[in-house]
């Protein structure tokens, strides 16, 4: 399983390249609204690289409020959820976000889908995450026109097949060494 440093890593890399597509469209003009909803997710975004997820959170939070049409904020919001450990509320921002990007979206959809397996994982919901995992595999099937990593997806179900075929081979080990401690107790 991926450690936790590692899973920022990749979650601010995310971030930071995703921000700048996000930003990048030169055609709309800047107003004092889309100006704060900036200022809000840069806030964030400098809150998630020091670690402070209390305040990416909260900068993640105003962003939303301020443009609550945007899955953008939701994916932002769920990815700072789900550094600072709080499962329920990641997964619910992750599916907030997936409906909010409806069909106009497949980036943000397939990144949440991602996020949603891994966070499966992260539960031992092992069969859950095999469904999450092959439900991206499926989405990034049909829509090649966005960056997916379908070979990811493929290694993490050969990843808990394995683990689950290693936790069955141990059962036996496991019934014995509760035998042995049940007769010392005695």
């Amino acid at each position: 399983m991926l450690s936790k440093f590692s899973l920022m890593n990749i979650l601010l890399c995310g971030l930071l390249l995703y921000s700048a597509q996000a930003f990048g469209q030169e055609d709309e003009e800047v107003d004092e609204e889309k100006a704060a909803y900036a200022k809000a997710v840069v806030a964030g975004h400098e809150a998630m690289l020091k670690n402070e997820y209390t305040e990416a959170v909260s900068a993640y939070s105003e962003a939303k409020e301020l443009d609550p049409g945007n899955a953008d904020s939701f994916y932002f919001l769920a990815c700072a959820h789900m550094a600072a450990g709080d499962v329920e509320k990641a997964e619910e921002d992750f599916k907030t976000a997936i409906n909010v990007a409806g069909s106009k979206r497949h980036d943000v959809h397939a990144k949440c889908l991602f996020n949603l397996a891994y966070l499966e994982e992260s539960k031992k919901a092992w069969e859950d995450a095999k469904k999450a995992w092959d439900a991206y595999i499926a989405f990034a099937g049909s829509h090649q026109d966005i960056p997916v990593y379908v070979e990811n997806a493929k290694a993490r179900i050969k990843a808990i097949d394995d683990a689950k075929a290693l936790d069955e081979k141990y059962q036996a080990v496991r019934k014995r060494i509760a035998d042995r401690e049940a007769i010392n107790k005695k």
